[in-house]
């Protein structure tokens, strides 16, 4: 009995979500470049295209205005990173009809989309996006085209809910961030950090706990 307890206990702790500082950053060619989250804003900004992101989208895809929104409206995303320098979100998305990758450029102040850009566009200007990262954004806009180009094609999770607690400078405080259903059980923080409905509810957790994403350990 204490063993089946022990054995739940230890499943219960495995799914909860650790924070640090260290997960949000990408590497060493931007890693004083990111993070950049001010608890102040409010994420639930209505989504719009400015003339130069709407110019860039006619340029570069085959996609309706409409349905590049519904991409981002309905997080058939993959968040790739952030500039705190900029407050811009970096979102990896897939166009079934071009049958290629972008990466949409958000404000996180205001909402608006800035541009869209070709991979090789944001590997020159920015970083690279990585092999995993792109398959779950086929993933993500199309199944059906994701189980022809790579197999096995990744099984749902459905009730994979997983708690997230942050842990915040100077005193180790740490902080319920709420919990978040998974389409695919993430594992690892990394893993989770690209799932953008994720990414946007700790946002808001973040900011209804009065915490401040800088001090973040």
């Amino acid at each position: 009995m204490r063993s089946a307890h022990r054995n739940s206990r230890t499943r219960r702790y495995s799914q909860r979500v650790c924070l640090s500082r260290s997960v949000l950053t990408h590497g060493p060619r931007q890693a004083h470049a990111w993070l950049i989250f001010d608890v102040r804003q409010n994420m639930k900004l209505p989504l719009q295209l400015t003339d130069h992101a709407r110019s860039r989208l006619r340029e570069r895809t085959s996609l309706s205005e409409s349905a590049f929104v519904g991409l981002l409206q309905n997080y058939q995303t993959v968040s790739v990173g952030y500039r705190r320098s900029s407050g811009h979100w970096h979102r990896l998305f897939y166009s079934q009809s071009d049958r290629t990758h972008f990466i949409a450029i958000q404000d996180i102040a205001n909402g608006d989309i800035i541009t869209i850009l070709p991979l090789d566009y944001h590997e020159n200007l920015a970083w690279r996006i990585e092999e995993a990262q792109k398959r779950r954004a086929v993933w993500k806009a199309s199944p059906d085209i994701h189980a022809e180009l790579f197999t096995p094609k990744p099984e749902l999770a459905p009730g994979s809910r997983m708690e997230t607690t942050g842990v915040f400078a100077p005193d180790g405080r740490k902080v319920n961030l709420g919990s978040h259903r998974f389409s695919v059980l993430p594992t690892s923080a990394s893993d989770a950090l690209s799932d953008d409905a994720f990414v946007s509810k700790l946002f808001q957790k973040i900011a209804q706990r009065g915490a401040d994403l800088r001090l973040l350990e």
